[in-house]
């Protein structure tokens, strides 16, 4: 069922409608209710759900296997979040107020896509993502310092599509940017390599020898479309980048 503007009288007449097990709910507009998000919690059987605002009983919705926050104002998601272990598609899509994830997604073993370009204020990812066995599609990974929030994380997923790093600045060694294994991620497609955040008010101007190293261990498989680098504090480009065909 597809609604554009949810209100107290649509989500009755919804309940009256779908009782008892209805599967497919897509909200194409915001609404002002605060309290809507629990009502639809009554949904017990829902596949896919698109929503703009948190739903607050998402251990009722065991059976969820779509979730879509796209253009929301949300800027977290409740921890119970991961508890939606049917979940296979996770789209926060524009969510630019969006800053932290559930810490508990390593748990989420059936999820296959993760949806987060236009995340810009996405401080670091969840701990132990590389548990995402399942995992083809991240677009955003926001690298972090601390324990299983690094670049090592994305050594076995087999990722596809689009790809953007963020925060390379952390990865504190060639050796470390190569636990990325990003040549051997035959299905990328696109891949953005940025030193700092989307909209890091700290980007320095000196010369990182350090980034050059980082760089090169960086080297993508032979078949890539489309490469972007943002904020590279490097002197100089890597030898790959030469070769035509990765570009």
């Amino acid at each position: 069922m597809s609604v554009d503007y949810v209100t107290n009288s649509t989500i009755a007449a919804m309940e009256k409608m779908l009782a008892p097990r209805p599967r497919t709910i897509l909200v194409q507009m915001k609404s002002g209710l605060s309290h809507r998000s629990r009502a639809k919690s009554k949904f017990f059987s829902l596949r896919a759900l698109r929503t703009f605002q948190t739903i607050t009983h998402m251990t009722n919705l065991k059976h969820l296997r779509y979730l879509d926050c796209s253009y929301s104002d949300v800027s977290s998601l409740p921890e119970a979040t991961s508890m939606l272990y049917s979940l296979q598609t996770l789209k926060l899509i524009g969510c630019n107020n969006l800053n932290k994830l559930p810490e508990g997604m390593r748990y989420m073993s059936s999820l296959r896509h993760i949806f987060l370009t236009g995340c810009y204020h996405l401080e670091h990812m969840p701990q132990g993502i590389g548990q995402l066995n399942s995992l083809v599609t991240l677009t955003n990974y926001v690298i972090g310092s601390d324990a299983d929030r690094g670049i090592d994380q994305l050594r076995d997923l087999n990722l596809g599509g689009a790809l953007s790093l963020t925060e390379l600045r952390k990865v504190h060694s060639a050796e470390n940017a190569k636990q990325g294994n990003l040549s051997a991620k035959h299905n990328l497609k696109r891949l953005a390599l940025n030193w700092y955040g989307d909209y890091s008010t700290n980007v320095g101007y000196e010369v990182d020898t350090n980034a050059e190293g980082i760089l090169e261990a960086l080297r993508p498989h032979k078949r890539l479309e489309v490469l972007m680098l943002s904020n590279y504090t490097g002197a100089k480009l890597s030898s790959w980048m030469n070769n035509s065909t990765l570009l």
